[in-house]
């Protein structure tokens, strides 16, 4: 079994990676396109308008499909209103409307984009302060940004972008300035030098939510780690090699000498201006898992008996129970059940994410399937003595069932740019509720909850509940760090993505 899932990985992962468009395809477009008469702006938007994506995003089945239209008796032609701006303002127009105290996003002429607000403006220098510090621009190097905006009463303003912020625009319009507030706006035209910004551009900038998800709480999404970034979470590290593929790690694990690895390949992806999707396969081998692990997962389907008669499971008396006379602790039951195994676990997940119809960022949801060998690992438990020469036995219940799965589907919502809503809920044969106190003591390693096994949750304890759902909210504190706060185990996420590479 171990060995088709590999098969199937391997041979799915190559195909995914021959999807990149090729070189020659690109040139071949761009010189089919300048000869019917588009130039690289044109293009692209043509290619967004058409694909969601400019020229590097395409996929080789894409190319030859653009490529078989611009062959064609009918090829395509430039969108008239770009192709009339583009022969009437061959230049770019710069910025009049510049005044101390403009904050917002600036663009130059050379193609550099600023966040930061003016401090001075002397001698034709502005100065603008970011986050990186202060720079001293020309005036003569920044474009005039404008907007062309309908409100949704029908109210319609037309002019320069003097201030931005994530709720309001204030635009200095023939009569006076202006401010709207951007959850009033049904659309919006925004130029750049004179130019019109695709609509994918403005969309990203308009107001979409700082965070891709790449797992809602413990479950993954169909979305894999950027390319060439890092990131680490409180169980687990994780780096993105591709825009299809990344790994991640549970750190712990292989401190104590489980070493393991997550695998997830993105299988599917399509994307337009308003919604993305993917399909994603993942996998994770652990080459030394501990079967204690595995029955505190499933300790409510292991019963014990004494002479023949039934005492309860193993879930409500725990690996830590007595019967008057003797007590037995976690590491009596790690010896009998042995040491560790190759533990192996495949999931299948899709998620879809669109356009908020109100305008202000994305909303998003996730069906994902999960099934594991854990049975297969503890086939042997039988009848499994505490310690020598005591009549306690430990046997599999008949309800069990042969399969360890787990299903669940889960909901994101951007409240703001910075803040989400998340939703979840599941079935999983192996699911616990679990106080806020024991999870604490379960993740740093208490060892009257899990025999001091720290960063990992693996405690015997908690109620179980085959069906279960949770919710919370995630903040981003800045493009690379974040945390959630939810109401199920591990309450508390944190999530750290380092800079790309």
């Amino acid at each position: 079994m171990l060995k088709n899932i590999l098969s199937v990985f391997i041979i799915t992962t190559v195909f995914c990676f021959a999807e990149n468009i090729l070189p020659a395809q690109t040139d071949a477009i761009k010189t089919l396109a300048s000869e019917n008469g588009f130039s690289n702006g044109s293009l692209d938007e043509y290619l967004i308008k058409h694909y969601g994506t400019t020229i590097y995003g395409l996929t080789r089945i894409q190319a030859v499909q653009i490529i078989n239209r611009f062959q064609s008796d009918n090829p395509p032609k430039p969108l008239l209103n770009t192709y009339i701006k583009e022969e009437i303002q061959a230049e770019l127009l710069i910025a009049e409307s510049l005044e101390v105290g403009m904050s917002k996003r600036f663009y130059m002429i050379d193609g550099n984009v600023i966040d930061g607000t003016i401090t001075s403006i002397e001698e034709g220098i502005c100065s603008i302060q970011t986050i990186d510090g202060k720079l001293k621009i020309p005036i003569n190097e920044i474009l005039e940004e404008t907007v062309d905006l309908l409100k949704k009463d029908g109210t319609r303003y037309k002019g320069p972008v003097i201030h931005e912020t994530l709720e309001e625009l204030v635009i200095k319009s023939k009569y006076g300035e202006v401010t709207v507030l951007k959850k009033n706006i049904k659309d919006l035209d925004r130029y750049q030098g004179g130019r019109l910004v695709p609509k994918t551009e403005v969309t990203k900038k308009f107001y979409q939510g700082e965070a891709q998800l790449i797992t809602v709480f413990l479950d993954p999404t169909g979305f894999p780690l950027e390319a060439n970034a890092f990131y680490m979470s409180g169980l687990s590290v994780g780096y993105g090699f591709t825009e299809r593929f990344m790994i991640t790690t549970k750190f712990a694990s292989n401190f104590a000498g489980d070493l393991n690895l997550h695998p997830k390949l993105r299988v599917f992806h399509q994307k337009t201006a308003d919604t993305e999707q993917s399909l994603s396969l993942g996998i994770g081998l652990h080459r030394n898992f501990p079967k204690a692990s595995i029955l505190s997962k499933y300790s409510h389907y292991v019963n014990i008996t004494r002479d023949g008669d039934l005492i309860g499971t193993l879930n409500e008396e725990g690996f830590n129970y007595s019967d008057g006379d003797n007590s037995y602790d976690i590491e009596e039951a790690s010896d009998i059940i042995g040491s560790k195994g190759v533990y192996a676990e495949a999931y299948i997940v899709y998620t879809s994410r669109r356009k908020n119809p109100t305008g202000r960022g994305k909303v998003g949801w996730t069906l994902g399937a999960k099934i594991t060998n854990s049975f297969i690992l503890l086939d042997d438990l039988n009848e499994i003595y505490p310690s020598e020469g005591d009549d306690y036995i430990f046997t599999w219940s008949e309800d069990r069932g042969k399969i360890p799965f787990r299903t669940w589907a889960s909901f994101e919502y951007d409240l703001r740019k910075n803040l989400k809503f998340v939703g979840s809920t599941w079935m999983d044969n192996g699911n616990k509720s679990k106080t806020f106190g024991e999870v604490v003591s379960d993740f740093t390693g208490d060892t009257s909850e899990n025999g001091g096994s720290s960063f990992i949750l693996d405690s015997p304890n908690g109620k179980f509940t085959q069906f279960d759902f949770d919710f919370g909210f995630i903040y981003a504190v800045n493009d690379n760090f974040r945390v959630g706060v939810h109401f199920q185990q591990p309450y508390i996420d944190i999530y750290w993505k380092f800079f790309e590479f």
